[in-house]
């Protein structure tokens, strides 16, 4: 095997370039011979380069594949993820939404059965304190705007919706004298309203409106667990133009009696809310979002700030079913006489009044309870039940704590004699507001 060795690099030693003899190579490396096993050898080596030349391209592609799938992988975990979020924020959205459904309805549950909000004795148990937006939220749809005409001018007011049927509280002295009633909703759709009735002693009336789609009430709370310190919410309309204003306060005093002047003295609390002209007949919340009063512009200060009046809503909730159902107040009591406490004369461009100590009866009505009883026109009633009766805003004040059917025994002073007249109240039912005399009253 050397000699074969040797002899081939002997033959490489000479190297023939165009038939010249070359110089041997030094260093010259040794030829290996071809043998079977070399071919082996080189295919073996060769086919182990075209693997990993071609393994190396397929697992390149391979890689790319993987990585890109592993990107695309990414790519929608991020845009599930995403979509998933959206879909969780959709549902908590839509779960706020109900929730908040669900807070109005407690909120605005109805009494089929009257037509008329039912009060918190029959809401679900709803122990939730509101901030002031919230209750304005959920309220503002249910209060209206109103503008009344009469014969010479235009006023405006505020009220609240009881019903779905389209009935709706104010003030009496709102729609006093009116010829025409204009309502406007939050949506500001406009309606015309029919006066259903009226409670003049607590400055109550309900008007009616004919709903083209449906509208929310309110519900009643109860004026009776108002503390001073309380927080209580007004909306209304103030000055007639700036719409929908909502003002907050506290309690500041309860059962204050007011004098109306017009010869009610009525029961009312005090708060320190902004109440201006226009916010009259708008309603009260307590911090559940619930009614609790009647604002009533008409006795708040002109001249002083904070300081405001409300008609309690306990003193007036079954006045106003009853106004709805029958058109007036069932069970007040009627004496069925005209009286007036001041004569007034007048002279030209000189008008002279005199104080009367008592109420003087200027008409007696048909076969009313005074007529048969024999009372008189120029009586002047005195006492009732033996209480004194000074004015014609007392003798209301102390009428109002008797009911129709009640049997009263009054004192009044004929011609200088004082004499006692017994009869049975009977039950007073509201008519137009008396015109001609505006200082005689109807009792």
């Amino acid at each position: 095997m050397d000699e074969n060795i040797f002899s081939e690099q002997s033959k490489n030693e000479q190297v023939t370039d165009n038939g010249n003899q070359s110089v041997p190579v030094v260093g010259s490396v040794p030829v290996v011979k071809n043998t079977p096993d070399n071919n082996i050898k080189k295919i073996t080596v060769l086919l182990c380069v075209l693997c990993a030349l071609f393994g190396g391209i397929l697992g390149g592609i391979i890689s790319g594949n993987i990585i890109k799938n592993s990107i695309r992988k990414e790519m929608m975990t991020v845009d599930t993820s995403s979509t998933s979020n959206q879909t969780i924020t959709e549902k908590q959205t839509e779960t706020t939404t109900k929730n908040e459904t669900t807070t109005k309805n407690n909120i605005t549950q109805t009494n089929i059965s009257s037509g008329t909000v039912t009060s918190s004795d029959d809401k679900p148990s709803l122990d939730i304190s509101f901030s002031a937006k919230e209750i304005y939220k959920y309220n503002v749809d249910s209060v209206v705007s109103i503008e009344v005409r009469d014969s010479y001018s235009k006023g405006y007011g505020t009220g609240f919706i009881v019903s779905e049927k389209g009935y709706i509280v104010t003030n009496y002295h709102v729609v006093e004298n009116a010829s025409s009633v204009k309502v406007t909703l939050y949506d500001e759709s406009q309606y015309t309203a029919e006066v259903i009735g009226f409670e003049e002693s607590n400055d109550l009336a309900v008007i009616k409106i004919e709903p083209k789609g449906k509208i929310e009430s309110l519900i009643y709370g109860k004026s009776s667990d108002l503390s001073v310190g309380d927080d209580v919410y007004v909306i209304g309309n103030p000055l007639g133009d700036l719409t929908f204003t909502l003002t907050k306060g506290v309690v500041s005093a309860l059962n204050r009696l007011i004098d109306t002047g017009s010869g009610f003295n009525i029961n009312m609390f005090q708060t320190d809310a902004a109440v201006n002209s226009g916010n009259s007949g708008g309603p009260v919340f307590d911090k559940h979002g619930f009614v609790v009063g009647i604002a009533s512009a008409k006795y708040a200060s002109a001249s002083i700030e904070g300081l405001s009046f409300c008609v309690p809503i306990d003193d007036v909730r079954s006045m106003i079913d009853e106004i709805i159902n029958k058109g007036y107040v069932s069970g007040k009591p009627l004496i069925g006489v005209s009286v007036y406490d001041r004569e007034i004369t007048n002279y030209g461009f000189i008008q002279s009044q005199r104080r009367i100590n008592g109420a003087k009866i200027m008409e007696l009505g048909q076969n009313s309870a005074a007529a048969k009883a024999g009372l008189q026109v120029g009586d002047i009633i005195v006492k009732l039940d033996g209480e004194e009766i000074t004015s014609v805003s007392q003798l209301k004040t102390v009428l109002s704590d008797y009911r129709s059917g009640d049997k009263i025994t009054l004192k009044v002073s004929r011609n200088g004699t004082l004499t006692d007249v017994a009869l049975v109240l009977d039950e007073y039912e509201p008519t137009q507001p008396r015109t001609d005399y505006s200082y005689v009253y109807d009792l």
